[in-house]
């Protein structure tokens, strides 16, 4: 093989299609140029065309880019000039209608006269380059602006870099040289130890590292604690790592909302311990007055039954008809305050009561409660229908007194002339799947329903009915304390369960029991 010791122009020209330059040639006479087959293609110019009218390569380019071309070319062509010519611009193919950014570069001739007699130059596709330095750009803008301290330390122990925002956390002047200051200047002794026998070892060993840290302020001389991510940074041709990369986020505020906020809990917490504690002692003086009040009640309230009962037996015949109604008034009365008092003392005896939860089979429970009412059952000539019912964990004899207050209720407020028909059924139930508000929506529960045919009740008194001493209709009307169905619900509290109540007017009432499975 012979190699010419000069290039040749196909020396050359192969060089330059290597690099993949277009080349134009400017006749400054004419107006008009040549070019290579790559400038015809970025600009979208007939392959067969020779000589290309300047016009037409220049409409090619982005219109906001075509003033500022035609000034440097007009400056390259002034006789003062040195005649060189470098821009940049974005010109769109006529035929793909593909944008590329190229940069021209090119430069006058001229004769000895120093007249111009030629404009030729190249130009190179820069378009990956141009999108990469606005990549650039845009994440310098945020490195730049962020609130985190950002910086590069080279292999050297060196910073070659640290953001606006790192330099006011460190105390490092803005127009500061950051290459002449010592990392150590940064940290106390401890700190710099850790620095360098954890953090660079394992950065440099498993390519990053993070945790909390601090940082002393060089002006200052604060410790800031810090939240700290390194990741190595490493040479994208040979993989060699070339510095270390860190993002530090200031915890001084975080640590200082923490603080107030544990503050504010503590507080809160203290206060709501006190308010538990004095509702406590309230409640279980509350409990108390009632249970001493009740049983201290009872004494005077027997004399006054015995004493009527004595009346009407022996004096009956020496009283009125109107004295006998007074006294019968008088013994009616004195049953129902007998009756409150009772009922008084079971409410009551429910915030003492055990909580110790134990299999209790409600098909027993209920069956008993059968027998135990079977006389008042036969008196109203009423029907219980019970399906199969779940074992559940409860406490026994609270659950009796539940369904107990329960079907005593549905026999009391019977329709007149209507066959009583008391209905027990259960399911289990998702909480989150209840049509009811339950305690725990993670939770399944037994949804037990008790249904009556009786009198009924209008709906927006679903709630009012649980409250003590809460009664729908007058006492002269249905007998009872109103403190049955508030015993209910206290009792499905105390099982960390729920009880709500439906119903309508003469279409019976559905009282609905929820128990924890």
């Amino acid at each position: 093989m012979n190699l010419s010791p000069e290039p040749t122009p196909e020396h050359l020209q192969f060089a330059i299609e290597a690099a993949e330059l277009g080349t134009w040639d400017l006749n400054p006479f004419t107006n008009s140029f040549t070019c290579n087959a790559l400038v015809k293609e970025w600009f979208g110019l007939p392959a067969d065309t020779t000589f290309v009218p300047l016009s037409a390569a220049v409409e090619r380019i982005a219109p906001g880019d075509q003033p500022r071309i035609e000034k440097a070319i007009a400056a390259a062509m002034e006789p003062d000039s040195d005649g060189r010519y470098d821009v940049t611009y974005a010109v769109t193919s006529a035929i793909t209608g593909k944008t590329r950014v190229l940069r021209a570069k090119g430069k006058t001739l001229r004769n000895e006269k120093g007249e111009l007699i030629r404009f030729n130059g190249i130009l190179q596709d820069i378009t990956a380059e141009t999108e990469w330095r606005e990549q650039e750009q845009k994440l310098l803008t945020l490195i730049e602006n962020s609130v985190d301290l950002m910086s590069v330390l080279d292999m050297n122990g060196i910073n070659s870099y640290i953001n606006p925002a790192g330099k006011n956390l460190l105390g490092i002047p803005p127009e500061a040289d950051i290459t002449t200051i010592p990392i150590k200047e940064f940290h106390t002794p401890e700190q710099l130890f850790f620095v360098e026998t954890e953090i660079i070892p394992a950065v440099m060993t498993k390519k990053r590292w993070s945790g909390q840290f601090a940082i002393k302020n060089g002006e200052s001389g604060e410790i800031i604690p810090l939240y700290n991510n390194c990741h190595r940074i490493d040479d994208p041709r040979t993989g060699e790592p070339i510095g270390i990369g860190a993002v530090m986020r200031d915890l001084r505020p975080e640590l200082a909302i923490r603080n107030e906020l544990e503050k504010n809990v503590q507080e809160r917490t203290k206060e709501l311990q006190e308010a538990y504690d004095a509702l406590e002692k309230r409640n279980k003086e509350l409990a108390s007055f009632a249970y001493v009040s009740s049983h201290d009640l009872q004494e005077p309230l027997r004399k006054i039954q015995t004493f009527v009962s004595r009346l009407q037996e022996t004096e009956a015949a020496q009283l009125s008809d109107k004295a006998r109604d007074y006294f019968e008034r008088i013994r009616r009365s004195a049953n129902r305050m007998q009756t409150l008092i009772n009922d008084l003392l079971s409410y009551a005896r429910e915030d003492s009561a055990e909580t110790v939860l134990r299999p209790a089979d409600l098909n027993q429970l209920i069956a008993g409660i059968s027998s135990q009412l079977q006389e008042e059952l036969q008196r109203n000539n009423a029907t219980l229908t019970v399906t199969d019912l779940p074992v559940v964990q409860g406490i026994p004899f609270q659950l009796q007194q539940l369904f107990i207050n329960l079907f005593s209720n549905a026999l009391k407020f019977a329709r007149p002339d209507v066959r009583p028909e008391i209905k027990i059924s259960a399911t289990v139930v998702a909480g989150s799947g209840a049509t009811h508000t339950l305690p725990a929506k993670e939770h399944y529960y037994h949804h037990i329903r008790v249904e009556d045919n009786g009198i009924g009740f209008r709906p927006e008194y679903a709630e009012r009915i649980f409250e003590v001493f809460q009664r729908l209709h007058p006492k002269t009307s249905y007998e009872g304390s109103g403190i049955g169905l508030a015993i209910c619900r206290k009792i499905m509290e105390k099982h960390k369960g729920a009880i709500y109540a439906e119903g309508q007017p003469d279409q019976g009432a559905v009282f609905h029991i929820y128990i924890p499975v």
